[in-house]
């Protein structure tokens, strides 16, 4: 049952990581926005007839893009690409734990990777491990029961 575990929190973290990659996205674009009268355009696609020795909104997004003053010690610039690193590394982790699940033999570990893998609900989980098994339903429902709390 730790595997269950394991999954769950690392598919947890994943979906922490995104949601404040995608914040810091929205940050560095409303700092686009401010300086650069641009959205969603990165610094280093910008039109090669700014200046920027003499343009003070660009050198104003560029110190505030790249300067420390988060609580961490990163500059937005480094959170993002730490946190880029940190996602795809969760997500090759995620893909080889599915893999395993998906390899594992045993009526609980079917019954999780129909649900929490494949989103199934735990009737048709339960139907399908049934067939696969030639057991009875009920008696997958019995295994379903003893697990139940790991699928939270």
């Amino acid at each position: 049952m730790n595997a269950f575990r394991t999954y769950i929190n690392t598919k947890s973290e994943l979906r922490v990581a995104e949601l404040r990659l995608n914040w810091l996205y929205e940050k560095k674009e409303v700092l686009e926005v401010k300086y650069l009268g641009i959205k969603s355009k990165p610094l280093g696609e910008m039109p090669s007839n700014h200046n920027v020795s003499n343009d003070s909104s660009v050198i104003a997004f560029i110190y505030e893009y790249e300067d420390k003053k988060q609580k961490n010690g990163l500059s937005i610039k480094e959170e993002i690409t730490a946190l880029e690193l940190t996602v795809n590394s969760l997500k090759s982790s995620v893909e080889k734990m599915e893999k395993a699940l998906r390899e594992m033999e045993g009526l609980e570990y079917q019954l999780f990777y129909l649900i929490k893998v494949e989103g199934k609900r735990p009737k048709r989980a339960v139907n399908i491990v049934s067939e696969s098994s030639g057991l009875s339903e009920a008696t997958i429902w019995r295994y379903y029961a003893k697990m139940k709390e790991s699928l939270k």
